[in-house]
């Protein structure tokens, strides 16, 4: 050896260095593992013992930030969140989990519910499209997909959804009952009540799904059917005021009004519903008892201050009652929140019209035209107050705006009957209330005007076709207000 040269071990390669920190990053990885392992078992233990405070502990402490491709940490942390109620952190970390593993359908199903209830429909819909993307044959995805969609107001993809979800679990109930929602939604009633009658069919016992077909029925004008579901309905539920409610409505409209009343007291009782007692105070309307009606309907604005159909009826009460000055100022009250009510202005116009003040009638028809000249009633009231004043060939151009835009309107055929009487011009008087009588025959007043008519054509002699018609009861004067009376239709079941 050459002097003054000492030994010198040969260098590293470059490579070796680069495989020996590998290995080192391996074993962290390792150990990473190893630990994410430990905290993660540690976190299910803790779920067991139902210390859900804990186990969130310990999924934070696992170190998924190190190891950005672990998606399940983030998942089972966004199920603990959401059994905490922690809704808004849930979804982030289920967004996290799915970023890492899009592909995860278990937990893009959980999202999506979770979306769901935090009213995030649309996102909600997208994450079902995905899952269904990966699985078709979904059931739960069907299901709650068409869910969602119904509460977007979209009942007719909500309706493909549950037809595929019937596709592969006809036998579920809760879907039959959905579908049967939706189709009602759809004003589809006779597909309804056939949906509720299969969910009936898998689940006889359960009351509510009687009252639900049972007002499908109704809808569909089956009445008696829809009467036997509902006396099936409360069978097993016998405290439930819809229920009561809903029957009284049926009673309603097939003109069983004590029986009604009945029902709907019951309801009251049980539920102390707003539109309950709106509903009993149009019984007593429709039996003539206008104070016990008004009682109704102020009790009705007790509970609910700003129900309308209550606010209209108590409007209506007070004039029929005659106290014309409290009327107006219901109706002035309604139209501050309601300003395109027109049957509100019509109602002001007759308050006015009994009380003579000719003048602010006819203000007031004017305001309506103003409003909008293609609604009828505003041209039907201009047409009354002038044939209060005895104008004749100012209501009759009323009138024939009104017939311009409903021709089919009988009380304007008929009350142009009676103006075309007053001009002295007969012929045209039979011919419009002829049009009248088409429409309804069987309505007497309509009979009275033909009579005065052809009695004035024929020089007062009495016509026996036109006399062997009932005509008791009939006021001198075959003027009439409109039936323009919101607080006289039927009101809506009660949907829940």
């Amino acid at each position: 050896m050459p002097a003054g040269r000492g030994w010198r071990n040969p260098p590293r390669s470059e490579t070796e260095g680069t495989r020996q920190i590998l290995l080192l990053q391996f074993i962290q990885r390792l150990f990473q593992w190893n630990t994410a392992d430990l905290q993660f078992e540690r976190a299910e233990e803790w779920v067991r013992r139902n210390n859900l405070g804990e186990a969130l502990k310990a999924l934070d402490r696992a170190p998924e930030c190190s190891i950005p491709t672990l998606p399940w940490p983030r998942s089972r942390r966004g199920d603990v969140l959401q059994q905490l109620g922690r809704y808004r952190e849930a979804i982030d970390s289920y967004n996290g989990s799915l970023s890492i593993n899009p592909y995860d359908e278990q937990t893009r199903l959980r999202l999506a519910l979770i979306q769901g209830r935090f009213g995030k429909l649309k996102a909600a819909v997208i994450n079902y499209d995905k899952v269904l993307e990966i699985d078709p044959e979904s059931l739960i995805t069907w299901h709650n997909r068409g869910i969602r969609l119904l509460q977007l107001q979209r009942p007719r993809l909500a309706m493909n959804s549950f037809n595929q979800a019937l596709r592969y679990a006809a036998e579920r109930p809760e879907i039959w009952m959905a579908r049967g929602h939706c189709a009602y939604r759809l004003h589809r009633y006779p597909a309804a009540a056939a949906s509720f009658a299969q969910a009936i069919k898998l689940q006889a016992r359960r009351g509510k799904l009687w009252r639900y077909r049972a007002d499908a029925l109704l809808q569909a004008n089956r009445t008696k059917s829809a009467l036997e579901c509902y006396k099936r309905a409360l069978r097993t539920r016998r405290k439930d005021p819809i229920t009561w409610h809903n029957l009284g409505i049926l009673l309603i409209r097939t003109q069983r009004y004590r029986q009604a009343r009945e029902m709907l007291g019951v309801a009251i009782k049980l539920g102390n519903l707003t539109s309950s007692w709106y509903a009993r105070g149009l019984v007593f309307q429709r039996m003539g008892d206008w104070r016990l009606a008004l009682k109704h309907f102020e009790r009705a604005l007790e509970i609910q201050p700003d129900y309308f159909p209550a606010q209209y009826g108590r409007a209506e009460a007070l004039q029929q009652l005659q106290d014309y000055s409290t009327a107006l100022d219901a109706f002035a009250a309604i139209l501050q929140s309601r300003p395109q009510t027109f049957a509100c202005w019509f109602g002001r116009v007759t308050c006015l019209r009994q009380m003579q003040a000719w003048e602010d009638a006819l203000h007031y028809s004017q305001q309506m035209i103003e409003i909008d000249d293609q609604h009828p009633l505003g041209w039907f009231a201009q047409a009354m107050i002038h044939a209060d004043l005895e104008h004749w060939q100012e209501a009759l151009a009323a009138l024939n705006q009104v017939l311009q835009l409903t021709p089919a309107d009988t009380t304007a055929l008929n009350n142009r009957g009676w103006v075309y009487c007053q001009l002295h011009r007969y012929q045209e008087a039979l011919e419009s209330v002829e049009q009248a009588l088409q429409r309804q025959p069987q309505n007497p007043l309509y009979w009275h005007t033909r009579g005065e008519a052809q009695l004035a054509w024929e020089n007062r002699k009495p016509h026996g076709k036109v006399f062997a018609r009932p005509c008791t009861g009939i006021p001198t004067s075959p003027w009439l207000n409109k039936p323009w009376r919101l607080s006289k239709e039927v009101p809506c079941l009660y949907r829940t």
